[in-house]
């Protein structure tokens, strides 16, 4: 289900607003209005101070995985959300490096395009960005944000969730477990929302506070036993302590779906689509930026058959961070460098492939 754009969200939810108000009476000979709407936005005020949309997948700062890669893993992500008869709960773990984050974007990216599906999500922690390391907000935003992108979708459900701050105006200093019940399971029960909604959520070993996304995980079961399905979670992390203990408890456990991303990926192709893509892409930038004959590299896929036989795939760790990327100046920069680090490689791309390190070198740095 596509989402709507911000201009058109903040008019529904203005219209609701104004619908919902409450009839004119006269008391004495002065005319009063009473209407739920100044609460409302007063409300609605407070819902927005609390969420981080920098933090959701819209946001551009969040790295995604490079065409035509990731695939097969994506692929098994998508079946795990069309299978209605499946576990609402997936978590997906594996070390640093292995594009969780580009995975856990890509993947939303995907299901955005799906009918009758609502998505929202979450990024915590830090990601490398082109020039900076881009901050994140922690987990203090994560629920109302999440709440947020789903009201924003579902008018009905942002009236319900409106209803609740105003209930309890504490609500944003209250732990992760009850605000989960309060800005999202109460609301959803209440509301006529009937799609299936995922949540995705990254970097849950990054939180600060262990104590409060293990407060999380042990709310999962008891409250998607409540909510007919309409809640699903797709987590990713690195395998912490915390949330590996969590998983192991029975009630979660039975629930849950868990993928050690290092049994499912297998970087070798990729790695050879990102190279050949990347080898298309600086031969263009160099042909209009020096004038290096169009002719280079005559094969393509030779240069890359070489590039992948050498060292530079098994011992070059950035190898796997560059494809999860779609910044592609800043991916080239991280293959450059590791050619240009490997004289030997040099060497053999400059006897067999007439490759000119000088120019690469001038040019990127």
């Amino acid at each position: 289900m596509s989402s709507p754009s911000t201009s058109s969200q903040h008019q529904s939810i203005s219209a609701m607003l104004v619908a919902n108000a409450a009839p004119i009476t006269v008391n004495g000979g002065t005319f009063t209005m009473i209407t739920e709407t100044s609460s409302h936005e007063s409300a609605l005020d407070m819902f927005r101070k609390h969420t981080s949309m920098r933090s959701t997948d819209k946001s551009e700062a969040i790295p995604r995985c490079h065409p035509n890669t990731r695939q097969s893993i994506i692929l098994k992500l998508a079946e795990w959300a069309q299978n209605p008869e499946g576990s609402r709960v997936l978590w997906i773990f594996g070390p640093e490096g292995m594009g969780k984050t580009s995975i856990a974007s890509s993947f939303a990216d995907f299901m955005h395009t799906e009918d009758h599906c609502l998505v929202a999500s979450y990024f915590i922690g830090k990601r490398e960005g082109n020039k900076n390391e881009v901050a994140y907000s922690d987990s203090k935003f994560l629920i109302p944000t999440i709440a947020f992108q789903l009201a924003n979708a579902v008018p009905d459900l942002m009236r319900h969730i409106l209803f609740s701050i105003e209930s309890h105006p504490t609500i944003f200093e209250q732990p992760i477990d009850m605000q989960l019940r309060k800005l999202i399971v109460e609301p959803v029960l209440s509301s006529s929302l009937e799609f299936q909604s995922i949540v995705v959520l990254d970097g849950l070993d990054q939180c600060g506070n262990k104590a409060a996304i293990s407060s999380l995980l042990d709310a999962f079961p008891d409250v998607l036993s409540v909510v007919s399905g309409r809640l699903w979670f797709v987590l990713l992390s690195r395998p912490e302590h915390t949330i590996e203990a969590s998983f192991d408890v029975p009630a979660l456990k039975s629930i849950s779906t868990i993928i050690n991303l290092k049994d499912e990926v297998d970087d070798t192709e990729d790695i050879r689509t990102f190279m050949t893509d990347s080898i298309q892409r600086l031969k263009l930038i160099l042909q209009h930026s020096t004038g290096l004959e169009s002719s280079w590299p005559q094969d393509t896929h030779a240069l890359v058959d070489t590039m992948m036989s050498s060292k530079l795939v098994h011992n070059f760790t950035a190898a796997q961070r560059m494809i999860h990327s779609l910044n592609v100046i800043y991916s080239l920069q991280i293959m450059v460098h590791s050619i240009l680090a490997n004289a030997e490689l040099c060497a053999l791309l400059a006897q067999q492939h007439s490759f000119q390190a000088g120019t690469l070198r001038t040019f990127f740095f």
